[in-house]
């Protein structure tokens, strides 16, 4: 699927690319400034309300026949053009993961692996999870620096006490031989059993495997 975004904001720019991909997956994104000639070649086309009367008149000589619907994120209002199917598969809404939802998710994948409930490392790794499921970007490749102090803060701990508990529950995991079946959430080899993962890589396996779920979801209602 080709999606076209129109937007000229940045920070805009950020949240709609996110919604987008997502909960599209697969879809193939292009990102024009209002004014700029849009690809021949698109499927859907998200642009804000405002700027539909600058890019219509390109639409309307390239393709006359699309289906138009409005969504509205963080308070903007977009419009949604889908092209040649009118009833293609393409999702665009706001994302809201609530902690009960998040925490669903994350019970089914601790029972699968075997997370031991009593251990301390198991609630700094869901509260790691609660974090940045709402939040994938604030975190993005800063688990040292941001996630571990922002859980340290909760606890009243100190970041490498943080760090060692959930590095503590992932050995726990992986002694029982329970990690590997990671495999059969992610339905593909991310684990194997001659390989332990790093805390880092196990948070983002577990809070982008719900994220795929959770978007899955609302992609059905």
């Amino acid at each position: 699927m080709n999606v076209v975004l129109v937007e000229e904001n940045a920070e805009l720019l950020q949240v709609l690319l996110e919604s987008v991909s997502q909960q599209n997956p697969y879809a193939e994104i292009t990102v024009k400034n209002v004014g700029q000639d849009l690809p021949l070649q698109k499927d859907v086309l998200v642009v804000q309300h405002q700027f539909l009367p600058k890019v219509l008149p390109q639409i309307t000589t390239e393709q006359r026949n699309f289906s138009l619907r409005y969504t509205q994120i963080d308070c903007n209002q977009y419009c949604v053009m889908i092209f040649s199917n009118p009833g293609q598969n393409f999702s665009l809404q706001p994302i809201e993961h609530t902690v009960a939802s998040v925490d669903n998710c994350l019970e089914q994948i601790f029972n699968i692996i075997g997370i031991k409930r009593n251990l301390l490392g198991t609630q700094y790794l869901r509260d790691a999870v609660r974090l940045i499921v709402p939040n994938p970007q604030q975190y993005n490749k800063k688990f040292t620096t941001k996630l571990y102090p922002d859980i340290a803060r909760i606890h009243g701990s100190t970041p490498a006490k943080i760090e060692r508990s959930i590095r503590h529950c992932i050995e726990v995991c992986y002694n029982n031989g329970h990690l590997d079946k990671l495999n059969s959430v992610f339905q593909c080899n991310v684990i194997d059993k001659v390989y332990k993962p790093s805390n880092g890589e196990l948070i983002s396996f577990i809070a982008e495997q719900i994220l795929y779920r959770l978007s899955n979801v609302q992609s059905a209602i």
